[in-house]
């Protein structure tokens, strides 16, 4: 029954065994198998158990369902992946989409008390955390060490080293020999890299916790209370440390009446933003692979794109075509099929075209976000102007324009 249904789908049976199958694809895979599951109950194929990339597209098809609200089979069938550290994070983004809070939190207990708990494990975790806020708790401190009376204090003794996981090496690497540093310099470039990505989600953990209003639950020791204080005094002084640029060309193109697409290419700290486009008052639209789908707000909607969103996407193409709207994206990141060339000192890298598509449907002003590290410790918000729809000459012609700006952007 099972290979029936696939076989309308077109999916034949023998499943993509490797990476290079194609993104596309695994998404085909993902959505027929989804769609099997929730109309029919049929059962898993025993193989996934042993083949990774299978696992890769269950779950993309729990990620899927999820996003349709079919929560329940999406938790069953998550049930049925192997219990390993991947599949585990894998099924706690799952509980994440679901939007069942108890759940995740016996799933997140569950994870601490199976999984050897190493840095890594611990950074892995926080970080799947800190996307549901009400998971986090005082003790999550301990992946930054003690803490600190201040801000300043406590990103002058963040414990770097914890943060050196076998990606964070493999990337200074890579940044160090593409900018061809002599070995003199490599030792501090480490440092700094590896400093600004503990500071980076020091700062995405104090914002995020401070957003519960209330303590959470089981905060009652004297040091839990100490730490519950900190934390948002930590959180209200990263947010007057922050200093925001160019912001007045924002507001300028929203007077207009045109949409906004904010292209965002994971150069910097993304955490702040938020707040500070929420100044624009304007409908927006958020496309990221973090956070639950949410599109019955009126004024603001999130699509996750983990799982594959094309009819999402068509759906918010046709909202940006009536009215004007901020579109918030990951270009870098793309979940689609289609791509823009591009490069970043002198690397190819995949640009998914959904941006600047939505920009031109749109007839959007483009700008792209960065953050900095200023020398007096303060964290400048940069805001770059990119290509305009409608003045490129053509659509074709608007693309590449906007591809070689994010390139650009990826650099400064």
């Amino acid at each position: 029954m099972a290979q029936d249904l696939l076989d309308a789908f077109g999916i034949s049976s023998d499943w993509p065994r490797a990476q290079d199958a194609g993104q596309v694809e695994t998404e085909k895979i993902s959505r027929a198998l989804a769609h099997v599951l929730a109309s029919s109950g049929v059962t898993v194929d025993k193989a996934i158990s042993r083949d990774p990339f299978r696992q890769r597209i269950l779950y993309l098809a729990c990620l899927r369902l999820a996003s349709w609200g079919a929560y329940e089979e999406a938790l069953s069938l998550s049930s049925r992946l192997p219990y390993t550290r991947k599949t585990a994070e894998w099924q706690l983004e799952v509980y994440l989409q679901t939007g069942d809070f108890k759940r995740l939190s016996k799933a997140v207990k569950a994870y601490e008390e199976a999984i050897p708990q190493t840095w890594e494990t611990r950074l892995a975790l926080l970080d799947i955390k800190m996307k549901s806020p009400k998971t986090l708790r005082p003790r999550d401190i301990r992946v930054f060490g003690p803490i600190c009376e201040d801000i300043e204090s406590q990103l002058a003794a963040l414990p770097v080293e914890r943060f050196a996981t076998p990606r964070e090496n493999a990337l200074v690497k890579k940044l160090a020999e593409l900018r061809q540093l002599p070995p003199s310099q490599k030792a501090d470039f480490r440092r700094r890299l590896l400093w600004g990505r503990a500071a980076m989600m020091y700062f995405r953990f104090a914002v995020r916790y401070s957003k519960n209003r209330d303590i959470p639950a089981g905060v009652i020791s004297d040091a839990a209370q100490q730490i519950d204080a900190r934390l948002r005094h930590h959180a209200q002084q990263i947010k007057e440390r922050l200093i925001v640029s160019d912001i007045a060309m924002l507001k300028e193109a929203c007077s207009m009446g045109r949409s906004i697409l904010a292209a965002q290419v994971h150069a910097g700290i993304n955490e702040c933003w938020q707040e500070i486009l929420s100044q624009l008052d304007m409908r927006s639209i958020l496309f990221a692979a973090n956070g639950r789908s949410q599109r019955s707000h009126e004024r603001r909607q999130i699509v996750n794109t983990s799982g594959g969103a094309q009819m999402d996407f068509l759906k918010m193409a046709k909202a940006v075509r009536k009215g004007q709207h901020l579109i918030q994206i990951f270009p870098d990141g793309p979940a689609g099929g289609d791509r823009i060339p591009g490069a970043v000192l002198g690397v190819p890298v995949s640009i998914g075209a959904g941006a600047p598509r939505l920009a031109w449907f749109g007839r959007a002003h483009t700008f792209f976000l960065s953050s900095h590290w200023r020398a007096d410790g303060k964290l400048e918000m940069k805001v770059r102007k990119g290509p305009v729809a409608e003045q490129e000459g053509g659509q074709e012609a608007f693309e590449t324009a906007f591809g070689n700006s994010i390139s650009i952007a990826s650099m400064r």
